[in-house]
Protein backbone atom coordinates (compact mmCIF):
# COMPACT_ATOMS: atom_id res chain seq x y z
CA UNK A 1 0.00 0.00 0.00
CA UNK A 2 1.45 3.38 -0.99
CA UNK A 3 1.52 6.49 1.24
CA UNK A 4 -1.65 7.98 -0.28
CA UNK A 5 -3.61 4.81 0.38
CA UNK A 6 -2.28 4.64 3.94
CA UNK A 7 -3.30 8.26 4.53
CA UNK A 8 -6.80 7.58 3.20
CA UNK A 9 -7.18 4.50 5.41
CA UNK A 10 -6.02 6.51 8.44
CA UNK A 11 -8.48 9.33 7.71
CA UNK A 12 -11.37 6.92 7.16
CA UNK A 13 -10.59 5.10 10.43
CA UNK A 14 -10.44 8.40 12.32
CA UNK A 15 -13.69 9.52 10.72
CA UNK A 16 -15.34 6.22 11.68
CA UNK A 17 -14.14 6.56 15.30
CA UNK A 18 -15.39 10.16 15.41
CA UNK A 19 -18.83 9.03 14.24
CA UNK A 20 -18.86 6.28 16.87
CA UNK A 21 -17.87 8.71 19.60
CA UNK A 22 -20.18 11.65 18.76
CA UNK A 23 -22.87 10.10 16.56
CA UNK A 24 -23.41 10.55 12.86
CA UNK A 25 -25.90 13.44 13.25
CA UNK A 26 -23.39 15.66 15.07
CA UNK A 27 -20.67 14.80 12.56
CA UNK A 28 -23.04 15.43 9.65
CA UNK A 29 -24.11 18.77 11.14
CA UNK A 30 -20.46 19.82 11.50
CA UNK A 31 -19.74 18.80 7.93
CA UNK A 32 -22.70 20.86 6.74
CA UNK A 33 -21.48 23.86 8.78
CA UNK A 34 -18.20 23.78 6.84
CA UNK A 35 -20.13 24.58 3.65
CA UNK A 36 -17.82 22.44 1.57
CA UNK A 37 -18.71 22.00 -2.09
CA UNK A 38 -20.54 18.79 -2.86
CA UNK A 39 -18.77 16.16 -4.91
CA UNK A 40 -20.97 16.93 -7.92
CA UNK A 41 -20.04 20.63 -7.67
CA UNK A 42 -16.41 19.61 -7.48
CA UNK A 43 -16.80 17.35 -10.54
CA UNK A 44 -18.56 20.11 -12.48
CA UNK A 45 -15.78 22.55 -11.59
CA UNK A 46 -13.14 20.11 -12.80
CA UNK A 47 -15.08 19.36 -15.98
CA UNK A 48 -15.46 23.07 -16.73
CA UNK A 49 -11.80 23.72 -15.92
CA UNK A 50 -10.65 20.94 -18.28
CA UNK A 51 -12.76 22.29 -21.11
CA UNK A 52 -11.63 25.86 -20.41
CA UNK A 53 -7.92 24.97 -20.31
CA UNK A 54 -8.06 22.90 -23.49
CA UNK A 55 -10.19 25.32 -25.50
CA UNK A 56 -7.94 28.20 -24.37
CA UNK A 57 -4.87 26.31 -25.56
CA UNK A 58 -6.50 25.63 -28.94
CA UNK A 59 -8.26 29.01 -29.30
CA UNK A 60 -11.65 27.34 -29.59
CA UNK A 61 -14.79 26.82 -27.53
CA UNK A 62 -16.99 23.97 -26.37
CA UNK A 63 -19.51 24.62 -29.16
CA UNK A 64 -16.85 23.96 -31.79
CA UNK A 65 -15.85 20.74 -30.04
CA UNK A 66 -19.43 19.42 -30.12
CA UNK A 67 -19.79 19.74 -33.90
CA UNK A 68 -19.83 16.68 -36.17
CA UNK A 69 -16.78 15.70 -38.20
CA UNK A 70 -14.31 17.73 -36.17
CA UNK A 71 -10.81 17.45 -37.65
CA UNK A 72 -7.34 18.91 -37.16
CA UNK A 73 -6.73 21.05 -34.10
CA UNK A 74 -10.39 20.89 -33.04
CA UNK A 75 -10.34 17.10 -33.18
CA UNK A 76 -7.13 17.11 -31.19
CA UNK A 77 -8.64 19.47 -28.61
CA UNK A 78 -11.74 17.30 -28.25
CA UNK A 79 -9.59 14.19 -27.84
CA UNK A 80 -7.50 15.92 -25.20
CA UNK A 81 -10.65 16.93 -23.29
CA UNK A 82 -11.87 13.34 -23.44
CA UNK A 83 -8.59 11.94 -22.09
CA UNK A 84 -8.45 14.48 -19.24
CA UNK A 85 -12.12 14.00 -18.34
CA UNK A 86 -11.62 10.25 -18.18
CA UNK A 87 -8.44 10.54 -16.13
CA UNK A 88 -9.57 13.12 -13.59
CA UNK A 89 -13.27 12.34 -13.25
CA UNK A 90 -13.20 8.64 -14.10
CA UNK A 91 -16.67 8.85 -15.61
CA UNK A 92 -17.97 6.26 -18.04
CA UNK A 93 -17.47 6.77 -21.75
CA UNK A 94 -21.14 7.35 -22.47
CA UNK A 95 -21.21 10.23 -19.97
CA UNK A 96 -18.25 11.83 -21.73
CA UNK A 97 -19.98 11.33 -25.08
CA UNK A 98 -22.99 13.27 -23.78
CA UNK A 99 -20.75 16.25 -22.93
CA UNK A 100 -19.83 16.39 -26.62
CA UNK A 101 -23.45 15.79 -27.72
CA UNK A 102 -22.91 12.27 -28.98
CA UNK A 103 -25.14 9.23 -28.63
CA UNK A 104 -22.39 6.65 -28.69
CA UNK A 105 -19.27 6.14 -26.66
CA UNK A 106 -17.17 4.97 -29.64
CA UNK A 107 -15.79 8.51 -30.19
CA UNK A 108 -14.57 8.44 -26.59
CA UNK A 109 -13.03 4.97 -26.90
CA UNK A 110 -11.24 5.98 -30.10
CA UNK A 111 -9.81 9.13 -28.50
CA UNK A 112 -8.59 7.19 -25.45
CA UNK A 113 -6.96 4.50 -27.61
CA UNK A 114 -5.26 7.04 -29.88
CA UNK A 115 -3.89 8.92 -26.86
CA UNK A 116 -2.55 5.73 -25.31
CA UNK A 117 -0.69 4.90 -28.54
CA UNK A 118 0.89 8.33 -29.11
CA UNK A 119 4.66 8.32 -29.52
CA UNK A 120 7.19 10.96 -28.46
CA UNK A 121 9.23 9.94 -31.50
CA UNK A 122 6.70 11.30 -34.03
CA UNK A 123 6.89 15.11 -34.27
CA UNK A 124 3.13 15.84 -34.46
CA UNK A 125 2.39 13.40 -31.65
CA UNK A 126 5.19 14.87 -29.53
CA UNK A 127 3.64 18.34 -29.95
CA UNK A 128 0.30 16.93 -28.84
CA UNK A 129 1.87 15.20 -25.82
CA UNK A 130 3.73 18.40 -24.87
CA UNK A 131 0.45 20.36 -24.99
CA UNK A 132 -1.23 17.62 -23.00
CA UNK A 133 1.44 17.77 -20.28
CA UNK A 134 1.30 21.57 -20.15
CA UNK A 135 -2.50 21.56 -19.79
CA UNK A 136 -2.37 18.76 -17.24
CA UNK A 137 0.11 20.69 -15.09
CA UNK A 138 -2.19 23.72 -15.14
CA UNK A 139 -5.16 21.51 -14.33
CA UNK A 140 -3.37 19.96 -11.36
CA UNK A 141 -2.58 23.43 -10.03
CA UNK A 142 -6.26 24.36 -10.36
CA UNK A 143 -7.41 21.15 -8.66
CA UNK A 144 -4.94 21.74 -5.85
CA UNK A 145 -6.38 25.24 -5.40
CA UNK A 146 -9.96 23.90 -5.47
CA UNK A 147 -9.27 21.29 -2.82
CA UNK A 148 -7.59 23.54 -0.28
CA UNK A 149 -9.87 24.59 2.52
CA UNK A 150 -10.04 28.24 3.41
CA UNK A 151 -8.29 28.51 6.78
CA UNK A 152 -10.56 31.40 7.79
CA UNK A 153 -13.66 29.19 7.95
Amino acid sequence: MDDNEKNIVTIVKEFYLTIQKYGYRKVLNKLNELKLPTFSQYENNIQNKIIYLVTSEYNSNIHELTKNNVRGDLGEARSMCIVLLKKYLNIINSQIAIIFKRDTHSMVSNALNKHKNKSKNIINEKKYLDKYKRIERRLLQEINTMTKLDSNE
